[in-house]
């Protein structure tokens, strides 16, 4: 990965941003034992947990001079971070390639297709059945195809833990208080792996 002096526009054009952002609601669930209560991720600009990974994956690549004005962000992803990944992208104003498959909804491709000026969408199925290795092969391809590139890796970036260990929990913590259980679904992991661990530093 190339390193670039930070573009300080860029770092304040996400922070102006994030400024921006509000948190998402939490409200209770009806239940006759228990004390139930529901984060509406889906109130995020994009409608879902990935808006919060996505900007903090883009705003810490920025900062470490991996992105700067004529940098081209390239992703594999089935829909969410794809989505998140291109409106934040185009709220900065860089480019951005995603890299899809046949299990993306209709709504979403187009949605995509609106916002990118190129959407690459693979057809072959790997081994195992799906499009995953199929897609990340793409993005392989794509970062030596193009000049200036940059790969968030959704999969493996720690600041997708992060996000959520920065944002989403400290927002659920400030909201609920004292916590017994908490229930997160699990994609790439990095909700799940940034939720629990600030919960339990709070909640042991």
């Amino acid at each position: 990965m190339l390193h670039r002096r930070a573009d300080q526009s860029l770092i304040e054009r996400t922070r102006q941003i994030r400024g921006g952002l509000m948190g998402t609601p939490l409200i209770p669930l009806a239940d006759e034992q228990c004390d139930i209560v529901a984060k509406l991720e889906f109130c995020n600009p994009t409608g879902s947990s990935k808006d919060r990974s996505a900007l903090w994956i883009l705003e810490q690549a920025i900062v470490r001079g991996e992105i700067a004005d004529g940098t081209t962000v390239v992703e594999s992803s089935s829909g969410n971070f794809a989505l998140a990944l291109a409106f934040y992208c185009r709220m900065l104003g860089i480019s951005f390639v995603p890299v899809i498959d046949p299990n993306c909804n209709e709504a979403t491709e187009a949605q995509l297709r609106l916002l990118c000026e190129r959407v690459e969408k693979v057809a072959l199925r790997d081994e195992a059945g799906s499009y995953l290795k199929s897609r990340l092969s793409r993005v392989q391809e794509l970062l030596l195809e193009l000049d200036s590139a940059y790969w968030p890796n959704q999969y493996a970036n720690p600041d997708a833990r992060d996000a959520h260990y920065r944002f989403t929990a400290g927002e659920l913590i400030a909201q609920a208080g004292p916590l017994d259980y908490l229930f997160v679904g699990v994609g790439t992991g990095g909700t799940i792996a940034g939720l629990s661990h600030r919960v339990k530093e709070v909640y042991p």
